[in-house]
């Protein structure tokens, strides 16, 4: 059976540290920095150049309280640049002697770095930036979509059935009650009749992308009719393609897959959506609820039987 190979996931717990991280280097810039931008001696060139880069990294700093794990380079260039300061220029002149009252007062603020190295999760920096496939140098085409297009004529037909108003709207297998999902639309059929399941991929790395459409393919009665690597681009494919199920991972460019799986649902309240993501499924079950997507698994768990069971709700 194949499998996602993903970094290990990312707990509840650890997205909180993070948190504290932001705080720590957001909230101390902007105590001591802030004020300065409206309040200051004339400053030299150097001067308003590091003024202003410290208030521009203490704005993403505190962007990261709501987005820790998507933010996480602001904290890595902390730790990478306070490190190399204490290396390059504190530690030489430290070994020439005693260092002067400025210099130690300076060296007092830059260890409060120690916190942010504290509560980064080291293992899943190494395995998602050092370890981890990298990005492709080009985006992906949509001539894949293109064809999807050109053949759906020929897919099998899916059952449509009328609602109490008179509309009709396609009706599948689903929810599995082993995954955590969000209160559907009554409104919505269900039946177990859709021949072949038409699966729409959305993950920003194209490796990911493979390693899931090689799930889909393993896995009888499914295929992949498209992909996207954006929120934006998974909403127009959705459109032109009508899939029944959307994987997609909640980390994106552009509008993030939260955001995505709710304007999927508005534009066509049956399609199924299945969130994916690093994160443990205590985060996942936050995610089916604020987004309204009918499950979660983490990547490290995705596999044919996974989607087989998700789907038959067996």
């Amino acid at each position: 059976m194949k499998q996602l190979e993903q970094p290990t996931p990312i707990t509840l717990w650890q997205v909180n540290l993070l948190r504290v991280g932001y705080l720590v280097m957001g909230g101390g810039l902007a105590v001591y920095k802030w004020p300065l931008l409206v309040d200051h001696e004339p400053w030299s060139l150097a001067e308003g150049t590091v003024e202003c880069l410290l208030v521009g990294m203490s704005l993403l700093a505190l962007l990261g309280l709501r987005y820790p794990v998507r933010m996480l380079p602001i904290l890595l260039f902390e730790v990478t640049w306070k490190v190399l300061w204490l290396g390059v220029v504190i530690l030489p002149s430290w070994l020439d002697g005693p260092l002067d009252a400025a210099t130690r007062e300076q060296v007092g603020k830059v260890l409060w770095v120690a916190i942010v190295v504290a509560v980064i999760p080291w293992r899943h920096v190494v395995e998602s930036w050092a370890m981890a496939p990298g990005d492709p140098w080009r985006r992906a085409s949509l001539a894949e979509a293109d064809a999807a297009v050109r053949t759906s004529a020929s897919a099998p037909a899916r059952e449509r059935r009328p609602d109490a108003a008179g509309c009709h709207r396609l009706t599948y297998g689903w929810p599995p009650p082993a995954l955590a999902r969000a209160p559907r639309d009554s409104s919505v059929e269900v039946a177990t009749n859709v021949t072949v399941v038409r699966v729409l991929l959305v993950d920003d790395q194209e490796p990911y992308l493979r390693a899931m459409s090689a799930v889909v393919e393993e896995t009888p009665g499914f295929e992949v009719v498209g992909r996207a690597m954006a929120g934006e681009d998974a909403l127009d494919l959705a459109v032109m393609l009508l899939p029944d199920l959307v994987l997609l991972d909640v980390n994106l460019p552009g509008i993030d897959g939260l955001e995505t799986a709710r304007r999927l649902r508005a534009l066509q309240p049956s399609v199924v959506v299945l969130l994916l993501s690093t994160y443990d499924d205590e985060a996942g079950e936050s995610f089916v609820s604020e987004s309204g997507a009918a499950g979660y698994v983490t990547k490290a768990a995705f596999g044919p039987d996974r989607l087989a069971a998700a789907w038959t709700g067996s």
